[in-house]
């Protein structure tokens, strides 16, 4: 594969002036910003500056639901790249303040939509919102899923399953309804389920009121910023999974989840419905309830149905075709 050199330019609230760091050899520039509510963030001048001089041959911008595409089509005038675009596109805000304001953003991103050379969508149902949203060709989206990361820790942290083990893996975002399993862990009470949260966000405050509001102390474990290994350990001694999100571009860590042999329990919703199309899931409709949750659980743990095995793209994979695609537009 040929060699390329990689900058990443990404946005923190906690510098006050542009630091330069190195992660397994990539340089990474952080700016400044100013956050204005949780996941959006107002960049220094600095990042613009940035851009403006940047002599790269491809920017490949991340995210939608940012003000990072307004930012670099501010620059644009002064750029020539080739521009890539990965949206990870939900459709809509996440709060009803977002949403609206969501709205209101949507004729920039159309602009950088069509400004793009590509668009990489990590699933189906994602292509089919940003075609059915932005006006753009079908041939200018692509797909590409994302990978997993867990190559190889396996055969290093060989471990026995716990049973009655469930395991929910996110952002703890409203929208992806971890309330809602708690809850139904209270339905659970008299079983020997038990269950462990693994996240951090905005919600998590409010998940930790619930746990104790409902008595489920016990029952129910709350775990944040864990490393690979940690976060594999997790998986390893699982059973069952389950993400009762509403919205989903991919869902990465469902991805994980089945690779790894657990039973897996997802919303019909979004691109976790596909997961549910294939065979790999049990599947919760909507609207997401506890008591679906809870019922879900129990089907699983008997075997209801038959489940197909899942064959995971690798990051290996994915980097092989993001080359081509690069390559192809250079």
């Amino acid at each position: 594969m040929k060699k390329v050199d990689v900058e990443i330019y990404t946005l923190s609230d906690k510098v006050s002036a542009t630091q330069e760091v190195r992660v397994n050899g990539v340089k990474v520039r952080i700016f400044g910003a100013k956050s204005i509510s949780d996941g959006i963030k107002i960049p220094s001048h600095e990042l613009t500056n940035a851009l403006e001089k940047s002599d790269a041959d491809i920017i490949h911008l991340h995210g939608f639901h940012s003000l990072l595409p307004y930012y670099v089509l501010k620059a644009r005038s002064n750029l020539e790249h080739k521009l890539v675009m990965t949206p990870h596109y939900h459709g809509i805000g996440h709060s009803f303040l977002r949403n609206i304001l969501f709205r209101f953003y949507k004729p920039t991103l159309r602009k950088m939509a069509n400004y793009s050379n590509k668009i990489i969508s990590v699933s189906s149902y994602e292509k089919s919102l940003i075609l059915r949203d932005f006006g753009v060709d079908n041939e200018k989206v692509v797909i590409i899923p994302n990978g997993i990361s867990f190559e190889g820790i396996n055969r290093l942290y060989p471990t026995q399953k716990d049973k009655n083990k469930i395991l929910s893996v996110g952002r703890l975002e409203k929208y992806k309804n971890f309330d809602k399993v708690i809850r139904a862990m209270k339905l659970l009470a008299d079983t020997h389920f038990s269950l462990t949260i693994i996240g951090d966000g905005p919600e998590r405050s409010k998940l930790l009121d619930l746990i104790r509001k409902l008595e489920l102390n016990n029952k129910v474990f709350l775990k944040s910023n864990l490393t690979k290994e940690e976060l594999f350990f997790e998986y390893a001694n699982s059973s069952f999974f389950v993400l009762p999100s509403y919205y989903e571009a991919y869902g990465i860590a469902v991805a994980e989840a089945q690779s790894l042999g657990l039973n897996v329990i997802v919303s019909n919703a979004g691109a976790l419905s596909e997961f549910i199309a294939g065979n790999y899931a049990y599947g919760i409709t909507l609207p997401v309830t506890p008591e679906k949750i809870a019922h879900t659980i129990i089907e699983a743990s008997r075997g209801v149905k038959p489940i197909d095995k899942y064959v995971p793209y690798t990051w290996d994979k994915a980097v092989e075709e993001l080359m081509q695609l690069y390559e192809s537009l250079i």
